[in-house]
């Protein structure tokens, strides 16, 4: 959904839509009204009927910050909070890169596997965080680590970027039972790195809020350019081994794409030269009952028929994937039990 520019005038937070009340804060969007208020007409001249001009709240404009995140596409702003949790919960943090520097707690840059500082709490790990070097005071070397801030699932990478300090925001998470790496920021400022430090603490499911946000995302983004008309998040069955692999399946208009990403894909954008089946060797799509997994039975352009069964990363998605591809496949969709066109 493309950003409206539209800002809740008691907390800031961007409205993606009409709400009567802001889902940031809470407060009231209502548009509020002053009473009329009638005028007596002067000595000087007759009486006329007078138009009562009705004020509403204006919505305030954003600051240039709000108006650069927005232009730049995917933000924190993006991910619905989660379920608190306690401020007291504490994470395993290590810092990739650096040491510390002799007879100094002064952390220092050294390329190095890095320090492990045990289980922190959020304030301690935000002053840890405070402490990394910003810069490299040197050229990086091949046998140079990046300077990365690890909590667990959450990585912080400091990445030097046409000259600024940025800051690439990733996680490694458990997502519908598979490991599951992906990018949430490319290019995030300090500010928005210790903002998802302090969300990935104090809020449930963090992860699993970012991934599917970022994967909303990029979906509406990249069909709106016209890559793909849907794009599928899921397990792959290999049968032949009995190993399933973490995929990506993407609905073009020439017919299926594949991608195998084994679990970890940091771009989460469409690859080039996918192994794609055909819109007219796509023979039979199944789904099961729940819509969580499906089958679809095809010809390959050898003549070679198969079977490929999917599992969706995203369950509750199934649905909306099923009357996608029954528009686009009439007649070759089913849900065990029964026909549907």
């Amino acid at each position: 959904m493309p950003h409206n520019f539209k800002f809740c005038p008691y907390c800031g937070g961007e409205l993606r839509g009409d709400f009567r009340f802001c889902p940031y804060c809470g407060a009231s969007l209502e548009i509020e009204k002053e009473p009329k208020r009638e005028e007596l007409p002067s000595e000087n001249s007759k009486a006329e009927a007078k138009i009562v001009p009705q004020t509403a709240i204006e919505t305030p404009k954003p600051s240039e910050k709000e108006v650069e995140e927005s232009e730049r596409g995917f933000s924190l702003r993006d991910i619905p909070p989660g379920k608190p949790v306690s401020k007291e919960r504490k994470h395993k943090v290590e810092v990739i890169g650096v040491g510390k520097k002799k007879f100094s707690k002064e952390l220092v840059f050294d390329g190095s596997k890095g320090t492990k500082f045990g289980k922190l709490k959020l304030d301690e790990a935000l002053e840890l965080f405070e402490k990394i070097p910003k810069t490299y005071p040197r050229p990086l070397s091949e046998k140079d680590n990046l300077i990365v801030f690890k909590a667990d699932s959450l990585r912080i990478i400091v990445l030097p970027v046409e000259g600024a300090r940025k800051y690439r925001i990733t996680c490694v998470g458990v997502i519908s039972i598979e490991l599951i790496g992906f990018t949430i920021l490319e290019e995030a400022t300090y500010e928005e790195a210790v903002e998802a430090i302090r969300r990935f603490y104090l809020e449930d499911d963090f992860i699993k809020n970012a991934y599917r946000a970022k994967e909303k995302y990029l979906e509406e983004k990249e069909v709106a350019e016209g890559k793909y008309i849907l794009k599928i998040p899921g397990v792959f069955r290999r049968y032949d081994i009995d190993e399933k692999v973490a995929s990506v399946l993407y609905l073009t208009d020439k017919g299926f794409h594949f991608y195998a990403h084994d679990g970890v894909y940091y771009s989460m954008e469409m690859p080039e030269d996918l192994p794609y089946f055909t819109r007219e060797g796509i023979q039979r799509i199944k789904f099961n009952k729940k819509y969580t997994e499906m089958e679809i039975t095809y010809v390959d352009p050898e003549g070679k028929k198969g079977t490929f069964s999917f599992a969706f990363l995203l369950p509750e998605e199934g649905m909306r994937y099923y009357q996608t591809l029954s528009s686009e496949f009439p007649g070759r969709v089913k849900v065990k039990g029964g026909w549907f066109g």
